[in-house]
């Protein structure tokens, strides 16, 4: 009767959670990583060859080692191409496949059906879970939560007839969970919670911590059994969590996705830390004002911290007072502080406060202490199975629907970013990547007016000067443009697609004056780089101002002395003056440096077959790359 009843309840959560989730099938790929990591990836276009599992388990490709996910993207795109509807199935099945296991798992070790279903359904249809199922781009999240799961799985097994075999099994899942996402390092501490409950390997008294009755039966007669051999049984776990960690730090810190602390100090890191803290479990209960991305506020208000600290302290209170009567409580309760540790902030990454998927696995630690502890809440009800029924079915059936509702907005770029603007405020980052989208889709004026609010709300905002400078220049507002490239290019003078929007927008300027002025402003820019003076020679020089133009030659040439380019434009300029012997010199300079240089080779010639004829009347080859 019992299996049958958990076939049921398996059942059940399929079918619960294909309903609420089943239009993904129908969502596009999304312009928010999901470009950078699958779209536009050549090495996942490449499909499964032996280079590119090579390139998975070799690269810090995009700030991540997760050899594992990148090779599940590559059989994604093998199986289906740039089509979105397999990518969103697979990440799909292993949501579903994660909480039956998660059921499973507490339906072994604590024997509740009822509580150990109800862990499940919170997990398989809680809105806070949508963003990793339909992302595709958080694909690590529900692999490396598959892995989670069927880690613990087999340590049950091994728990019950510890041998090597059995735990090897478990390491080789373990391993498996970091190669998905690096996150899974905290697992080893939830395994020596699991120790303490349900499995009761451990039992703490007042001042003394010490394996269980049942596991000191166990033991080797005449050796006192101690709790720390538990702790050594992790130790493996634990150095591989200490690797993991570090190749995670190693790769983010190679892509810059680490900002220092004097941009984020760690008063206000922790101060965030603890908002978020509180943050999340206020969006379990109240899961609305969801956002794919929430920008980083600075310190917090004081009254978010103190509200934090009155949710934080008294619950970590109680949770220690009480673990002998309420074992769950400190269980889920740790389970949810420690699992969210590598992404609560404190060591910030990127520039966002917190984020949806970060509670995939967290949150589980709550969702024990709601199943286990409303039951011994209302214990002395009356019609207390009626409550727990009709309750539960209320709370899993509002779950649902606004599940539902939040797939909808990851249908594509435009629905989700324009969602997360309603949900958020002075997000620059979603109102450029909403005007990107709109740029794409040719709707140019809403992608002016959001590119503009990102630099409103982030002034310095590189990108979003650059695409908007790009909309105006295609409008002929050139002046405006141009403005804008500058003020990239006075932030970050090396940024090249800057530089090649200006050049653009200056060569379709008519009024040389008013192109001086520009580039001008540009060399002052860049004065220690010889293309800003070549560059701007080559416009003076194709509009006759040539003393200007082999004044700037002249600066490129000092700065940078193997300028082939810079030397031949000089020696066309000396020629179109009259210096011939001068510009003979220049040119076969540029030889030198450029043996090839078909266009010196030819103009040098002319000068030495018709010396002291007048150059200007000369059809010299002129070259320049503006």
């Amino acid at each position: 009767m019992k299996n049958h009843r958990k076939t049921i309840i398996c059942l059940l959560l399929i079918i619960s959670t294909l309903l609420v989730y089943w239009q993904v099938q129908n969502h596009e790929f999304i312009n928010f990583d999901d470009n950078l990591y699958i779209h536009d990836n050549p090495n996942i276009k490449n499909g499964l060859t032996l280079q590119s599992i090579k390139w998975a388990f070799t690269n810090f490709y995009a700030g991540f080692w997760f050899p594992i996910t990148w090779l599940s993207h590559i059989v994604d795109y093998t199986l289906y191409g740039l089509n979105p509807k397999g990518h969103h199935f697979n990440n799909l099945l292993f949501h579903v496949l994660n909480s039956i296991l998660l059921f499973l798992i507490f339906y072994r070790t604590t024997g509740k059906l009822w509580r150990s279903s109800f862990v499940a359904a919170l997990f398989a249809l809680h809105p806070l879970n949508v963003e990793p199922v339909a992302w595709i781009s958080s694909r690590k999240d529900v692999l490396s939560t598959f892995f989670w799961m069927l880690t613990i799985w087999l340590y049950i097994f091994y728990t019950k007839r510890p041998n090597l075999k059995r735990y090897i099994s478990v390491l080789v899942s373990f391993i498996f969970g970091l190669m998905s996402k690096p996150m899974v390092m905290t697992l080893p501490f939830v395994l020596i919670l699991l120790d303490y409950w349900p499995l009761e390997r451990l039992k703490i008294n007042r001042f003394s911590i010490d394996y269980s009755p049942q596991i000191q039966s166990t033991c080797t007669k005449g050796i006192a059994p101690k709790a720390i051999h538990l702790v050594y049984e992790k130790m493996p776990l634990l150095a591989l969590s200490v690797i993991a960690s570090l190749i995670a730090y190693y790769a983010e810190k190679k892509v810059g996705a680490l900002p220092s602390l004097s941009s984020y100090p760690f008063d206000i890191r922790l101060a965030n830390a603890m908002v978020s803290y509180a943050g999340y479990i206020s969006k379990m209960f109240w899961p609305f004002h969801l956002a794919i991305y929430y920008p980083h506020p600075g310190m917090p208000q004081w009254p978010q911290i103190i509200t934090a600290l009155l949710i934080l302290f008294p619950a970590s209170f109680f949770a220690v007072k009480s673990y002998k009567t309420h074992p769950y409580f400190l269980v889920g309760w740790l389970w949810y502080l420690g699992a969210l540790i590598p992404v609560i902030g404190l060591v910030q990454i990127g520039a966002h406060a917190m984020a949806d998927r970060y509670t995939y696995v967290p949150l589980i630690g709550l969702f024990i202490i709601l199943a286990w502890g409303i039951p011994e809440l209302i214990k002395h009800q009356p019609h207390r199975n009626v409550i727990l029924s009709i309750s539960g079915a209320i709370f899993i059936l509002f779950s649902m629907a606004t599940t539902w509702k939040q797939v909808q907005y990851w249908k594509n770029g435009i629905t989700i970013f324009r969602h997360a603007l309603a949900e958020t405020k002075d997000n620059y980052l979603m109102h450029y990547d909403l005007g990107y989208e709109l740029n794409l889709k040719g709707k140019l004026d809403e992608a002016s007016y959001h590119f503009s609010e990102a630099i409103r709300i982030k002034p310095d905002y590189e990108d979003a000067h650059n695409n908007l400078g790009v909309i105006l220049a295609q409008g002929n507002n050139m002046d405006e443009a141009i403005s804008h490239f500058l003020k990239v290019l006075e932030k970050n003078p090396n940024n090249t697609h800057a530089w090649d929007n200006l050049e653009v927008a200056l060569s379709q300027l008519n009024e040389i004056n008013e192109k001086i002025s520009f580039m001008l402003q540009a060399e002052n820019i860049r004065s220690d780089h010889p293309e800003t003076y070549y560059n701007l020679g080559v416009m003076l020089e194709n509009h006759g101002k040539f003393e200007m133009a082999v004044s700037h030659f002249s600066k490129a040439i000092l700065m940078r002395p193997d300028y082939a380019e810079a030397y031949y434009n000089l020696g066309l300029v000396l020629s179109l003056q009259g210096n011939n012997k001068e510009a003979a010199n220049k040119y076969s300079k540029a030889i030198q440096l450029k043996p090839d240089y078909k266009e010196a080779q030819h103009n040098l010639q002319i000068i030495k077959e018709i010396m002291g004829v007048d150059c200007q009347n000369m059809d010299f080859n002129r070259y320049n790359d503006f």
